[in-house]
C-alpha cells in the first residue's frame, strides 16, 4: 500500500506556506530596522499579513483534509457493504465531544456519514510523535470510581467521556485523522497497536447507516492493521483500549 501522510501539501497549501516563510523573513529584517529608526509601521503590517496568511493556510489544510476524509469514509462504508447513495458525508469541526449526549440523540439515518473531527488534530505530525500512550479503563481505579460517582455504565460513551474529561488538557486525543494516517501508512504503525486489541480514537464519531453514532477504532497484528468502528451505546470489552498522545 502506498504511504501517504495525513495532510499532503496541495499546491494552494504549499503556496500559503512559502508566502508565510517569506513574510517572516521580511518581518525579521523590518523588526531590526524598527529598533534603529523607531518606525514600526511596516513591521506591524507584515505581522498582520503573516497572521492573515496563517489563517488561509489553516483553512486550506482543513479543506484538503475534509476532501480526503470523504474518500476515506466512502471506502470504509463500501467495505461494510453500505449503500453510499444514502450517505451524506459532512464534517462537523468540533474540539470536544459529549458522547453521552450523542447516545441520547434520536437516530437519524438521513444523516448517515456525518462525522465529528477536532480541527486542531489536522495540524499534528503523528509520524514525529512516536509511540502513543495506551489507556486501559478495565484496570483503572479512578475510572471505576468516576463511573460510580457519575452513575454511568461501563460502555463506550462512558469511556470516551472520561477520557475527554481527564486527559484533554494533558494529551492529544486522536480521531478519524489518526485512524486514516495509520491505515494508509502500515509501515509506520506503532508496535503497541499490533497486539490484536481494539484501539479507540476518542476525539471523533460518525453516524452509521442506521443513524446512530459510532466511535472509530482499529486492530492489528502481523498481517496488518484494520480500521473499524463501534457503537457509542454499546458495552466496553476487556480487550478494548484508548489511544492518547502526551502533549
Amino acid at each position: 500500500m502506498q504511504s501517504r501522510t495525513t495532510n499532503p501539501l496541495c499546491n494552494v497549501i504549499k503556496k500559503h506556506y512559502e508566502d508565510i516563510l517569506e513574510l517572516k523573513a521580511s518581518f525579521s529584517i523590518e523588526l531590526s530596522n524598527a529598533k534603529e529608526t523607531n518606525d514600526t509601521k511596516k513591521a506591524f503590517q507584515l505581522k498582520e499579513d503573516i497572521e492573515n496568511k496563517t489563517i488561509l493556510l489553516k483553512e486550506a489544510i482543513l479543506g484538503e483534509l475534509e476532501k480526503e476524509m470523504k474518500i476515506f469514509l466512502e471506502n470504509f462504508f463500501k467495505g461494510r457493504l453500505e449503500d453510499l447513495s444514502k450517505a451524506n458525508i459532512q464534517a462537523i469541526w468540533q474540539d470536544t465531544i459529549n458522547f453521552k449526549d450523542l447516545t441520547e440523540q434520536t437516530a437519524k439515518p438521513e444523516e448517515f456519514g456525518k462525522y465529528i473531527i477536532n480541527p486542531e488534530n489536522a495540524f499534528l505530525d503523528y509520524e514525529s510523535m512516536g509511540e502513543p500512550e495506551i489507556f486501559d479503563p478495565n484496570e483503572d481505579q479512578p475510572f471505576k470510581d468516576w463511573l460510580q460517582k457519575e452513575n454511568r455504565e461501563m460502555n463506550t460513551n462512558s469511556v470516551m467521556d472520561y477520557v475527554q474529561e481527564t486527559y484533554k488538557e494533558t494529551h492529544h486525543l486522536p480521531g478519524l485523522e489518526y485512524q486514516k494516517y495509520i491505515f494508509e501508512n502500515q509501515d509506520k504503525i506503532p508496535e503497541s497497536l499490533k497486539d490484536g486489541k481494539y484501539y479507540y480514537m476518542p476525539s471523533s464519531a460518525f453516524r452509521d447507516s442506521d443513524g446512530g453514532w459510532d466511535v472509530p477504532c482499529g486492530f492489528g497484528g502481523g498481517s496488518g492493521w484494520y480500521r473499524g468502528a463501534y457503537g457509542a451505546r454499546l458495552a466496553w470489552d476487556s480487550t478494548d483500549r484508548v489511544v492518547l498522545f502526551k502533549k
